[in-house]
C-alpha cells in the first residue's frame, strides 16, 4: 500500500485509506538447528589409574556417539582420540555396535538392544569390551598408565548415562 491509494474524502476532507491487511505476528523465538558433527565431548572428572572401568548405556542416539578411554585429557571432541572405544550409530532405527582399539575397529557393526549396559574394563593392563556382563572383545594391546573416560557425540539428541 502507498500513499497513492488513499483518497480525498468530500464529505469529511479527511484523506481515508485502505485498511492495512492483517498479517499475524510472529512470536520472538529460537531457531535451533542441529549441527551435525563430532562436535560434543565430555571427560571424566578424574584421571584413572590402575584397574579401572567405565559402565554406560545409550539413552538416544540419533547420529553416531563413541564412549571409552583416552590416555590424554584435551578438548578435542573427534572419537579418534579414544584409545579404547565402543562406537555407536543409529541407522535405520537400529543401534550398532562397534569395537575401536588405537583407531582399529576391532568388532564392527553388531545391532545391540537399545537398553544394553556397555562396560570397557582394564584389568592388569589388558582392555575387556562388554555388552550386558559378555565379554565380546579382548584386547591384544596392554595398556598401562593414567586413562580418561570420554564420550563423542555427533548430533543433539545424542546421550549416555
Amino acid at each position: 500500500m502507498s500513499l497513492l491509494d488513499c483518497v480525498l474524502n468530500p464529505d469529511t476532507g479527511c484523506i481515508d485509506c485502505p485498511a492495512i491487511p492483517f498479517i499475524p505476528a510472529t512470536p520472538p523465538h529460537l531457531d535451533v538447528t542441529p549441527n551435525p558433527g563430532w562436535n560434543a565431548s565430555a571427560n571424566s572428572v578424574s584421571m584413572l589409574d590402575g584397574d579401572v572401568h567405565t559402565v554406560f548405556q545409550i539413552n538416544s542416539s540419533l547420529g553416531a556417539v563413541a564412549c571409552g578411554f583416552k590416555s590424554v585429557r584435551n578438548r578435542l571432541t573427534i572419537p579418534e582420540t579414544i584409545n579404547y572405544a565402543f562406537y555407536f550409530q543409529s541407522v535405520a532405527g537400529l543401534l550398532f555396535a562397534s569395537v575401536v582399539e588405537l583407531g582399529h575397529t576391532r568388532v564392527a557393526d553388531v545391532e545391540v538392544d537399545p537398553s544394553a549396559t556397555f562396560e570397557i574394563r582394564r584389568l592388569a593392563g589388558q582392555v575387556l569390551f562388554l555388552i550386558d556382563g559378555i565379554v565380546v572383545y579382548r584386547s591384544t594391546v596392554r595398556s598401562s598408565g593414567a586413562l580418561v573416560v570420554n564420550a563423542c557425540m555427533y548430533l543433539a539428541g545424542d546421550s549416555i548415562a
